[in-house]
């Protein structure tokens, strides 16, 4: 894990079980105790196969094509036009969730994962995968990122960022 700003980090496990399904969360609380604002995402297995420093790995991130964009693109071209992850119809895809956090201010990610045969079934999930940086990182690393109209363009507007898996 990255961390290159002040910040605090919670991890909780919740099982609950509703008629025989069984339900277990794990929440990611993210507290961002600082005065400067991090971005925070979470690797995906392209990302984790680029070797490199953490500033080429952000650039790596942010530029790397997934289909015909970048998220560099979307956040940098006036004329993308890129609400999908607002509406509740399209989820976000885990590749495009980046979060932009406010001076303290907090944020959670709950993965979850249901299960009908009754049994508590843990959820892998490595907190190695979870990227925090602070702005100026950022914006040393990937220039243009920083931009207000960037930031409202790809960031993730909600407090919680739920993640389901099978």
């Amino acid at each position: 894990m990255a961390a290159i700003h002040a910040y605090g980090l919670r991890v909780d496990t919740i099982y609950f079980d509703s008629n025989g399904y069984i339900t277990n969360q794990l929440i990611i609380t993210i507290d961002n105790t600082d005065d400067e604002p991090l971005w925070i995402w979470l690797e995906d297995e392209e990302d984790k196969k680029k070797d490199g420093d953490e500033r080429k790995k952000v650039r790596w991130h942010f530029l790397r094509h997934r289909g015909d964009f970048s998220l560099f693109e979307i956040a940098t071209d006036a004329n993308m036009a890129t609400l999908f992850w607002k509406d509740p119809k399209y989820p976000t895809p885990i590749e495009l969730f980046v979060k932009y956090l406010e001076p303290h201010h907090s944020f959670a990610i709950v993965i979850y994962k249901e299960s009908a045969d009754g049994l508590k079934n843990d959820i892998a999930f490595s907190l190695d995968s979870l990227r925090i940086y602070s702005r100026q990182f950022l914006k040393d690393a990937c220039p243009g990122m920083e931009q207000q109209y960037s930031i409202e363009r790809i960031s993730f507007p909600y407090d919680v960022f739920l993640y389901p898996i099978k």
